[in-house]
């Protein structure tokens, strides 16, 4: 499916101004037509540049390609919303065309995707695992607490393992200490590692204790009076899944 690259863009920012919105709370896209610069304007809670103009060719464009639904709310206003296969393409854009410092990522995600890690730490692979589908389904928005609560177990589930593989006995016995049962781990193999290498580890593991507070705060996050989640809270937390040893 080729795609002008104006539309393109349009189609991912359709995509993640509608995953923003909790899915009970979504609403079709209203296009506004209104005086001024060329283009139309589009109404919708999670289309955050309201002065914006598209050009409207462009959506009747993504909708003939059954990426978008059309049709006509009050008084034949047009609106759009994203259909499954909007979805579906936006999924396939994102893992196919990566900037540098996605590509970046993406290395230290294969990490975790490899079959070295999935054999010796299963039960963190799986939970992780499960935060990842959830992060990218239809309703991300509506599972962040999920998120926030899958990833934290994967932490602990690693944690687990970490000092199971390493025969540490006198880590923390609490899952919950992750940090402390890693340092543990560290500590105890620091001469084999050596200095440098201990080096990088304790500042890997000072923003592994910064996710997995974060992940905390997410899964009790929708639990808070006027705190909402959003896509980009659980991808932080799904993607920043790290192995610190």
């Amino acid at each position: 499916m080729n795609l002008e690259p104006e539309q393109l863009q349009l189609l991912v920012d359709l995509v993640e101004a509608e995953r923003s919105v909790p899915r009970e709370q979504r609403e079709k896209f209203i296009v506004a037509h209104s005086m001024g610069p060329p283009g139309v304007q589009l109404i919708h809670p999670g289309w955050k540049d309201k002065e914006r103009r598209v050009f409207e060719g462009d959506l009747e464009t993504l909708a003939s390609l059954g990426l978008l639904y059309s049709g006509f709310g009050w008084r034949d206003t047009p609106v759009y919303h994203v259909s499954p296969e909007g979805f579906e393409y936006y999924r396939g854009v994102m893992s196919s065309h990566q900037a540098p410092a996605q590509q970046a990522e993406e290395k230290v995600r294969s990490y975790v995707d490899s079959a070295r890690f999935h054999s010796r730490y299963p039960s963190a692979f799986k939970k992780w695992l499960e935060a990842d589908s959830l992060l990218w389904s239809d309703d991300s928005a509506g599972n962040q607490t999920t998120i926030g609560h899958l990833c934290r177990e994967a932490m602990q589930e690693f944690g687990t393992q970490l000092v199971a593989i390493a025969k540490t006995p006198n880590a923390d016995a609490n899952p919950s200490k992750t940090v402390a049962r890693i340092r543990a781990v560290i500590t105890a193999r620091r001469p084999a590692l050596g200095e440098k290498r201990v080096q990088f580890l304790d500042a890997l593991l000072a923003f592994w204790g910064a996710v997995a507070d974060l992940s905390q705060r997410q899964e009790h996050g929708g639990q808070k009076a006027g705190q909402q989640l959003t896509f980009q809270d659980g991808f932080r937390r799904a993607s920043s899944f790290q192995v610190p040893a």
